[in-house]
């Protein structure tokens, strides 16, 4: 099995990024797109090859497919953080009950800063803290551990 997810999963992952830059290059005003219109190009496979092979020996392997993968879903999550930001029209926000996020501590999350709110996996600590207060919350007998009507039970996370 892990044979063939070695196999499969590089050319999943090329086929899923280079049908990304196909999109993006695309005319921008034809949101609505035909799979058969979204045929990548040698020059755009090769593009993408060159993009996850970050030690540039010509291959890519399962480290580097993830290594893309944390890159590609970082700078996802700046851009939303950005496009929040912006709406605000401000450089950054005041959130004091936020203060696990505001790393420099000065009172103020600014966008490096907000990517953990926003997505805790991309900071541990802030995982951590999540994860934290979601136990916490739904260990009504507070024994430190979650039975399975605890776990089963709502979302867990209040108004926290």
């Amino acid at each position: 099995m892990v044979a063939l997810c070695r196999k499969v999963m590089p050319i999943l992952v090329v086929i899923a990024a280079v049908v990304v830059l196909a999109l993006a290059s695309d005319d921008p005003g034809n949101d609505i797109r035909e799979p058969d219109d979204v045929i990548p190009t040698q020059q755009q496979i090769s593009q993408v090859h060159g993009l996850i092979d970050s030690d540039k020996d010509g291959k890519i392997n399962l480290v580097e497919i993830m290594n893309f993968s944390d890159t590609i879903a970082l700078a996802t999550a700046r851009q939303y953080c950005a496009e929040v930001l912006e709406s605000l029209e401000t450089e950054s926000v005041t959130l004091e009950r936020f203060l696990l996020a505001d790393s420099n501590n000065d009172g103020k999350l600014d966008l490096e800063e907000m990517v953990p709110l926003f997505f805790p996996e991309s900071n541990p600590a802030m995982l951590s803290r999540v994860a934290h207060v979601l136990l916490t919350s739904k260990d009504q007998n507070g024994d430190g551990k979650l039975t399975a009507d605890e776990f089963l039970s709502g979302d867990g996370l209040g108004d926290q």
